[in-house]
């Protein structure tokens, strides 16, 4: 058990194939936190992914901010813009701001190669700690 409130932000943009099992991952980091808020942002997919992630996030804590990328932002720019977008809806509510931790988790399939006991075992580590990178 995760003794703390976690924000989980995932910047998303066509990633349909790698969705499933990352719902699985982040799905055992919520069941064994305090609390959990998660926050997808999505941009631009042209395949399955909002549909898959409203489906995902009906009977849980979470929302899915989305906006078009007009400027054909390169993917840096791209997340830049996602992690202004998470980071403003979590500044703007009373109760996101007092979670413990945010953890913000690319849907890009690199995360998905972490065992959820590997996370855990991460996280559990220090009793605080700032960042925490899948390497």
């Amino acid at each position: 058990m995760i003794n703390k409130k976690v924000v989980i932000c995932c910047p998303v943009k066509n990633e349909q194939k790698t969705l499933n099992r990352f719902f699985k991952l982040i799905s055992k980091l919520i069941y064994n936190s305090l609390d959990y808020f998660i926050i997808f942002v999505e941009s631009d997919s042209t395949d399955k992914s909002v549909y898959l992630i409203e489906k995902f996030l009906k009977n849980k804590k979470g929302t899915l901010l989305r906006f078009e990328n007009n400027q054909n932002f390169n993917r840096f720019k791209n997340l830049e813009v996602s992690r202004n977008k998470y980071l403003d809806y979590i500044s703007k509510s009373d109760e996101l701001i007092k979670f413990d931790y945010l953890m913000a988790m690319d849907v890009d399939g690199v995360n998905n190669k972490l065992e959820f006991q590997d996370l855990d075992k991460s996280i559990k580590m220090l009793d605080d700690w700032t960042a925490i990178f899948p390497s």
